[in-house]
């Protein structure tokens, strides 16, 4: 079992990176466009956002930024595990 105790669960960044090499994470990444605008690449098609847009990527999904010169988001990352569990304790018996 994975010891999740030590590990911060939620991360909040405020981020004005331009551009990002192709990678991943382990855990669920929203992203909110305070200005400018944000291309998401994934393998297999590309997501337009601008100021005030949302997109929430998957854990575990390639992805690549490229934003515009005045670019500045959130980033809210959230432990894929909370999100599990959180399913786990709504989800109804069949």
């Amino acid at each position: 079992m994975i010891d999740n105790a030590r590990k911060e669960k939620v991360k909040l960044n405020v981020l004005s990176d331009v551009e990002s090499q192709q990678h991943f994470h382990h855990d669920i990444e929203l992203i909110y466009i305070l200005e400018g605008s944000l291309d998401i690449e994934f393998p297999d098609r590309t997501v337009f956002m601008q100021s005030e847009d949302v997109f929430v990527i998957n854990a575990n999904k390639k992805h690549m930024l490229k934003g515009s010169s005045n670019l500045l988001y959130m980033q809210l990352m959230i432990l894929s595990i909370l999100v599990d569990t959180f399913i786990s304790k709504i989800s109804l018996p069949m």
